[in-house]
């Protein structure tokens, strides 16, 4: 499964459908590194193990809604939410 959050949409027959929506974490690390945050630091916060926090980074498992934020509240306030966490664009075949 890819990181992302769960998206609800409503569809024009007015049921509701659950979308992934995947998670570019580049602008995230990029931070990270401007101010010598490592993912260490990230799991620690969280309550995590280092695997774990990689395994988000790297687009494997997917991020919790309240982590984002407790990252983004903690470790970068002046920046918005998507754009440390931002919607990978689609590649169509």
């Amino acid at each position: 499964m890819k990181s992302g959050k769960i998206l609800l949409h409503r569809t024009l027959s007015h049921k509701y459908e659950v979308k992934m929506i995947n998670i570019d974490c580049s602008n995230l690390i990029g931070e990270m590194k401007k101010k010598g945050i490592t993912c260490h630091d990230l799991a620690f916060l969280l309550g995590e193990e280092n695997e774990a926090i990689e395994s988000k980074m790297q687009g494997t498992t997917e991020w919790i809604y309240e982590e984002v934020i407790t990252i983004r509240d903690t470790l970068f306030p002046e920046y918005e939410l998507g754009y440390l966490f931002k919607e990978k664009k689609r590649q169509d075949a």
